[in-house]
C-alpha cells in the first residue's frame, strides 16, 4: 500500500467531498481518501489517498481531471460574469462623430 498527498484549493476539495465524488472514487477504485486543511490557512487542503499503487495512480489521475474541469468551469463562469457587466449605450450619431473625430482618429482614445 502507498499513500499519496495532493495539495488542492479548498474550494475544489470541499466540492469534491460534499457532492459525492469522493465517495464514488473510493468505492470504484478501492482507495481511502481524506481531506484536511493545509497548514493554518483555509486556502488550500491536503487530499491524502491510500491504496495499491495502481489504484492510487488512477485516483490521482481522476482527481486531477476533475480539478482541470473545475478550473475551466470557473474560468467560463468568470468570463460570463465579465460579459454581463458590459453594457451597450446608444449614442446619437451627431455626438458620436464629434467624439471619434474625423475618420475615427480619436477612436483609440474612446
Amino acid at each position: 500500500l502507498i499513500d499519496r498527498q495532493m495539495t488542492l484549493p479548498t474550494r475544489f476539495a470541499a466540492r469534491l467531498q460534499h457532492e459525492g465524488d469522493l465517495v464514488a472514487i473510493m468505492a470504484d477504485l478501492e482507495v481511502n481518501i481524506s481531506i484536511q486543511p493545509a497548514g493554518t490557512g483555509m486556502q488550500d487542503s491536503v487530499v491524502s489517498i491510500a491504496g495499491t499503487a495502481h489504484a492510487v495512480g488512477r485516483a490521482v489521475s481522476h482527481i486531477e481531471m476533475q480539478f482541470t474541469s473545475f478550473g475551466e468551469a470557473e474560468t467560463r463562469a468568470q468570463e460570463e460574469k465579465d460579459r454581463q457587466n458590459i453594457e451597450q449605450v446608444k449614442i446619437p450619431s451627431q455626438l458620436l462623430s464629434a467624439s471619434v473625430g474625423p475618420n475615427g482618429a480619436e477612436l483609440p482614445k474612446v
